[in-house]
């Protein structure tokens, strides 16, 4: 790893501890940096649809880190394992472009559960929707919201809920379905971190 890669990554961790456990979710506007290059994944096999919960378990693709950057080619669309950016992404709520799977997939790994929406034209209202729920997700063991909420233009569905090895796809936003969803897999990641 590049030296000025290091300290990016340790000024972001710095950040990420500093801000300590009662932090409260962002609101982040922009993009994160487009991906070139290309990496492939590390399993695949098929999804298991749970008919009870509307999830779908997926298969581990693994959880290496790839240099930021590189285009992963993910066996699910959209990601719930796999190869990521070393970069942990904020929890929030993004908006306007897609953010790049690589980083919220380490959010995943992580324990963090996302929330995806696809809109082929603008639509505020479900993006307001969204935002205003940041606030009721229940707080994970660290005492923080394990959430990212993004644009996702790779998948079949409008929303979709996210976690390490699962899928939740939903035709409309359901408020309740996405909290039961974050409450069952919130702090379940391979990693035990804030």
């Amino acid at each position: 790893m590049r030296p000025s890669t290091l300290l990016t990554v340790a000024i972001l961790c710095m950040l990420v501890f500093a801000c300590g456990p009662t932090a409260a979710p962002v609101i982040v506007t922009g993009s994160a940096p487009a991906t070139p290059g290309s990496a492939a994944p590390t399993a695949t096999g098929p999804a298991v649809p749970d008919a009870s919960s509307g999830e779908i378990s997926l298969p581990d693709e693994g959880a290496d880190h790839v240099a930021e950057g590189t285009q992963v080619s993910y066996a699910h669309q959209p990601p719930a394992s796999g190869p990521h950016y070393p970069t942990v992404l904020q929890y929030g709520l993004y908006e306007n472009e897609d953010v790049p799977a690589e980083y919220w997939v380490h959010s995943l790994e992580h324990g963090a559960v996302v929330i995806l929406y696809k809109c082929p034209q603008a639509c505020p209202d479900l993006v307001k929707a969204l935002g205003d729920m940041l606030d009721l997700f229940p707080l994970s063991k660290w005492n923080n919201r394990k959430i990212v909420i993004a644009p996702y233009s790779k998948m079949e569905v409008p929303l979709m809920a996210v976690a390490w090895r699962v899928q939740m796809p939903l035709d409309r936003f359901d408020q309740q379905a996405l909290i039961d969803f974050y409450a069952r897999h919130v702090d379940q990641g391979p990693e035990d971190v804030p």
